[in-house]
């Protein structure tokens, strides 16, 4: 039975370290930015890449929306 535990303890950590590292957004940094009279729509600017996305729902993109990086090109 510990054995067991032991085990799933170690499958989480590794999913959660896979998809950490496999994110198609690792390398970016979303910084928000307020817009008067949105409500919650924020925009957001990557540091990492220069991308912008304008969120209605107030929440960072999950994947990276430089095009380059889209398409496969290395940065």
């Amino acid at each position: 039975m510990p054995l067991l535990i032991l085990l799933a303890i170690a499958t989480v950590v590794f999913m959660f370290l896979y998809r950490r590292s496999h994110d198609l957004s690792r390398d970016c940094r979303w910084r928000p930015r307020r817009l008067p009279g949105q409500g919650a729509a924020t925009e957001y600017t990557c540091v990492a890449c220069g991308a912008t996305h304008l969120s209605p729902d107030g929440q960072p993109p999950r994947v990276c929306l430089n095009p380059q990086r889209r398409s496969g090109d290395p940065s």
